[in-house]
């Protein structure tokens, strides 16, 4: 989820409940993250005494331009990869929120039998030295990334993504 008023602030959040404790305190769930393979290949409970475990929880909110720009997507392993894709769209393509959100994406999946190439139409992705995994229209595989943006101006900006069920508007 991702929020921003005319005055210029901008909050985004990730929450993850797919491997969740099942409570909420003041309104968030709570989540150890503890079963996402990609994140402890070991599995719950064998992280090292005194580590730290990893999260791919990446709530985003960037300035530069006379804008400010807020993201956050659900999607396990794939989160970071849609927000960095979505970055990348608007920050060095030049797209609009909308069309950076809705932009095809790809994911590498490292497997045992070889790195699985996971990518929607309109990228290529045959005979680059990867397993091929097309998928023939887009899909909530790759998350779902809720886009705001504000300008120096107060001009909003509001973006969802189509892959998963959500909204985006202008109140």
């Amino acid at each position: 989820m991702s929020a921003a008023d005319a005055d210029g602030y901008v909050c985004s959040l990730t929450e993850s409940n797919g491997y969740g404790a099942g409570l909420i305190v003041h309104g968030m769930l709570l989540n150890n993250t503890l079963g996402e393979e990609e994140l402890n290949p070991l599995g719950a409970h064998r992280l090292p005494p005194g580590s730290r475990c990893h999260s791919n929880m990446t709530p985003t909110v960037a300035r530069g331009d006379g804008i400010t720009l807020g993201l956050g997507s659900p999607g396990a392993d794939r989160i970071v990869g849609a927000i960095a894709q979505t970055f990348i769209k608007i920050a060095l393509d030049g797209a609009s929120i909308e069309e950076a959100v809705s932009s095809p994406r790809a994911h590498l999946d490292p497997r045992p039998e070889g790195e699985k190439l996971c990518y929607e139409p309109g990228l290529p992705g045959d005979n680059l030295g990867y397993v091929p995994r097309p998928y023939d229209a887009p899909h909530m595989y790759f998350g779902a990334v809720q886009a705001v943006a504000v300008t120096d101006e107060g001009d909003l900006q509001a973006a969802h993504d189509r892959r998963r069920s959500g909204g985006s508007a202008l109140v």
